[in-house]
Order: structure tokens, then C-alpha cells, then sequence
């Protein structure tokens, strides 16, 4: 495969499992679930639909610590079994590491302000190019679309063939839907609320972070 093709497939690649890893989350781990690594990544997903903009006060570093090392287990497990065919397309493998690792930092973004992330970005974004802060919007506020977090355009793929609703479908597990924000409004003390509805909010603190969460442990 030529290399720009192997790019391009890599990064739609990690578009999707990014994507579908996004939806599996949202849609069957429970806050209550409380083990190991799935139950803190269960509790900082709810705190997330509750205070979105509390994932900014994150390092970049924080931001893939779960999707690079997914990241790489995928690229190897793809060594493992075609080995082959992943030495011959080695740069769509890289590029899938990449795109992966960076997708929880694409959806950083998102949620920031323009006046906190990189101009670039910004730029991606208002041309459609990128996911943009009013295209995610609407997945927090109808949180069974658009999850993906990379490339604007697949999303409408993904929402116009039905995806998630046959994933949801086939999948034969409980699902734990999450609301709207709207819904969890009530639960975030109103000096947040009322930061958050500035231009350019500051970054929330860890603490008042933990306060959220703790509301949020009492209804569930």
C-alpha cells in the first residue's frame, strides 16, 4: 500500500476504535463499577458528562494515559497475528499509534476554549477538518451520537449508517446510558456553573473536581 494511503487508512483506523471505545464506555460501564482500572476510568467518564470542561485541568500527559498504552497493545496484537502484513503497511500501523494516542487530546480540545488551545487547532477545527467545540457539544447533549473525537466527517458516516444503534443492538450486554449534561446541572456547585459560562473560564481544580465526583457517587 503506498504511504499516503497507509496514513490515510491508519488515521480513519484510529478514528473508529477511538470512536467505538468512546460509545462502550458511555454506553455499558456503570459508575458503580469498581474495578481497578475500568472503575476509575467509569467514574472519571460520568464526572466528565457532569463538568465536560473539567478534563482541561488535565496534563496533556494525563490525557493518554489510557489511549497510548491501548494504542500500542493494538499495534502489537496486530504483529502478532499478521505479521506479514503489518511489517509490509508498518507506516498505517504507526500512524493508527499516533492518531490513537492523540484522540483523548483531539477531544481536549474540544472542550477548551480557543483561548487555551493552540491556534492550529482552532483553525482544523473551524474548517471542519477537525472535531470542533460545537459539533462535540451535541454529543453531551445527546449523548447516543457523534462520538467520535478525531475527524468531523466520519461522525456523520457513523450517525447517518446507524452504527452505534446496531452496536447497541448486537452487543448483548446492560446498558448505562448517560444524560444529557442538562441533567447532571444540579449536582455542580453554582461558583463552577457560573465559571464555566465565561468566555474564558479558568482551569477547575482538582478539589473542586473531587466535589463534583462525591455528588455524583451519592446518586448512584
Amino acid at each position: 500500500m503506498h504511504p499516503a494511503a497507509q496514513i490515510l487508512v491508519g488515521a480513519v483506523l484510529a478514528d473508529f476504535a477511538a470512536a467505538f471505545f468512546h460509545f462502550f464506555e458511555d454506553t455499558y460501564v456503570p459508575y458503580s463499577h469498581d474495578h481497578g482500572i475500568v472503575g476509575e476510568i467509569s467514574r472519571d467518564n460520568e464526572l466528565h458528562h457532569a463538568v465536560p470542561f473539567g478534563m482541561t485541568s488535565e496534563t496533556i500527559v494525563a490525557n493518554t494515559e489510557v489511549t497510548f498504552p491501548l494504542s500500542i497493545c493494538l499495534a502489537g496484537l496486530a504483529f502478532l497475528v499478521f505479521p506479514k502484513l503489518a511489517t509490509q503497511n508498518w507506516i498505517l500501523l504507526l500512524t493508527m499509534v499516533v492518531f490513537g494516542t492523540m484522540a483523548n487530546v483531539f477531544h481536549r480540545w474540544q472542550h477548551e476554549r480557543a483561548c487555551h488551545r493552540p491556534r492550529l487547532i482552532t483553525l482544523l477545527q473551524e474548517t471542519g477538518i477537525l472535531v470542533g467545540r460545537d459539533h462535540h457539544r451535541q454529543h453531551h447533549e445527546n449523548p447516543r451520537a457523534r462520538y467520535g473525537t478525531i475527524f468531523a466527517c466520519t461522525n456523520y458516516v457513523y450517525d447517518g449508517l446507524g452504527v452505534w444503534d446496531a452496536c447497541r443492538s448486537l452487543i448483548p450486554l446492560r446498558q448505562y446510558p448517560k444524560p444529557g449534561v442538562s441533567a447532571y446541572r444540579h449536582l455542580v456547585p453554582e461558583h463552577i456553573n457560573t465559571e464555566l459560562e465565561k468566555p474564558c473560564p479558568r482551569k477547575l481544580s482538582r478539589t473542586e473536581l473531587d466535589r463534583v465526583k462525591r455528588a455524583l457517587a451519592k446518586v448512584h
